[in-house]
């Protein structure tokens, strides 16, 4: 297992054909565009193998690991790899899938040290019934390009960098050109928001939020109304929450969401315990 030193969208996309059997393994299912924000100018750290291709990218106090490998073992010996290099890091990984794949994998982790289950999320989906009116007025507001780094400034503050993937900049700027991003105001703070974005026949609500001054004035059944009828084109809508957030997946079978079964699992090469830091 040799480390190199490229790293693109090409090449990770070449590592995929390469790799590709039944035993593929991997968390990598970024479209070229959100590679393209993750990656932006970011250090990569980069290892390949005859079974493998792993990657780190170092973020804001943290590194994002993803894996391409079609052999567990090469799998497991990458890991041990990482644990040692960097031992004094902190080191996060992502894998997605139902509970006996996601299983396999996470034994590679546990068996290479001292990764953890940092937290987990479900995702809860429901089919949209019909066409419904979109509709908002004042205090609900399109997002512009000029609050920007007030939007950012929340995300910042509020949410958990480790499980909540918070977005760049650059696709900051990108969702709210798509005006995909609307807020809450009735003075001159955002005191809630929510982005989604649409896929085909698929809208998936990226983040949905209420300022922690001014919960309590249903900012957010207005803001995910805004969500139910976006996009004549959507049948389906779908969204990932805290799978132990019991509270919040009885409010959404309320609206007719149902659990997929399908989980992403955080771990981090620490023992570090999760913090809800949108509360």
């Amino acid at each position: 297992m040799k480390e190199t030193g490229i790293l693109s969208f090409e090449i990770i996309s070449k590592e995929l054909s390469r790799l590709r059997n039944k035993d593929m393994r991997t968390n990598f299912f970024l479209s070229e565009e959100k590679w393209n924000f993750l990656k932006e100018e970011h250090e990569a750290v980069i290892y390949t193998s005859d079974h493998g291709f792993y990657f780190l990218i170092r973020l804001d106090g943290f590194y994002k690991y993803f894996f391409i490998t079609n052999e567990k073992d090469d799998l497991q010996k990458n890991l041990v790899l990482i644990q040692k290099k960097f031992e004094n890091d902190i080191v996060v990984c992502e894998i997605v899938g139902n509970e006996d794949y996601l299983a396999d994998i996470q034994t590679q982790f546990t068996k290479a040290g001292e990764f953890n289950e940092y937290t987990r999320l479900v995702r809860m989906s429901r089919m949209r019934s019909g066409n419904k009116i979109f509709e908002f007025s004042p205090p609900v507001h399109l997002l512009s390009m000029d609050r920007i780094s007030e939007l950012q400034s929340l995300f910042l503050k509020y949410f958990n960098k480790f499980a909540e993937q918070i977005p760049t900049w650059n696709e900051l700027e990108k969702m709210v050109q798509a005006g995909n991003v609307y807020y809450y105001s009735d003075n001159t703070d955002i005191q809630g928001f929510i982005i989604f974005e649409r896929s085909g026949i698929i809208s998936h609500l990226r983040y949905w939020f209420v300022h922690p001054e001014y919960r309590g004035k249903k900012i957010g059944s207005q803001l995910m109304n805004l969500f139910f009828t976006k996009f004549e084109e959507v049948r389906r809508e779908i969204f990932w929450v805290i799978d132990t957030n019991e509270n919040a997946i009885k409010r959404y079978k309320h609206f007719g969401y149902l659990e997929e079964k399908i989980y992403n699992i955080v771990l981090i090469n620490k023992k570090l315990e999760y913090e809800e830091q949108n509360n």
